[in-house]
């Protein structure tokens, strides 16, 4: 599944694709269905806010004014397969600064025909991956992740480069080597030493 979002998709102008989870997908298997509603909720905007501030110290008190929520629910390739994907992609912005969370609930298959799939941000001047994205790393999207909740990545995507959320690895003890007698922890973007 992805997602194209742009001044003049028709005319390929500025165009932004949000490739989720991109390999042949069959939604006649398993009662696979897409998804996908605009939203001002005012519960899903506080969640999707907390989040982001969550992953992002820089945002300050960031609220979306508006969500675009897709959703593939239970995908499957084919009938010989028992098994589907889940996973899910989130735009959030107050008409300045945009993020995207995606969320991959499950991805239980990662290739169709020889081809794994893909997960990246594509732009006039952008191309970012996920990591294991076009390998068969690629199925783990739904148990790692870059702000320390698994399954769950997220972004801004608002400037000229897509910047990864990030949280204090050290401060939450997710690292070990603060949790070690006389440990010292120093946090970077994406890891820790």
């Amino acid at each position: 599944g992805f997602l194209a979002i742009g001044t003049n998709p028709s005319l390929s102008e500025n165009v932004f694709e949000i490739k989720v989870f991109v390999v042949t997908l069959n939604t006649t298997v398993y009662d696979g269905q897409v998804l996908y509603k605009q939203s001002t909720d005012s519960s899903e905007r506080a969640k999707t806010a907390a989040t982001i501030q969550s992953a992002f110290a820089s945002s300050g008190n960031f609220t979306p004014s508006f969500l675009f929520i897709s959703t593939w629910l239970n995908i499957g390739v084919n009938s010989s397969q028992n098994v589907s994907n889940t996973f899910q992609c989130i735009l959030a912005t107050d008409g300045t600064a945009s993020y995207v969370l995606l969320l991959y609930n499950s991805t239980a298959f990662s290739s169709s025909n020889g081809s794994f799939a893909l997960s990246r941000f594509v732009g006039d001047s952008i191309s970012y991956d996920l990591p294991g994205s076009g390998t068969a790393a690629v199925s783990s999207l739904s148990s790692t992740s870059n702000v320390a909740i698994p399954g769950l990545w997220v972004y801004r995507v608002d400037g000229s480069t897509i910047l990864s959320g990030d949280v204090d690895e050290c401060s939450t003890g997710i690292s070990s080597c603060a949790l070690a007698p006389n440990g010292t922890c120093t946090n970077t973007i994406g890891s820790y030493s």
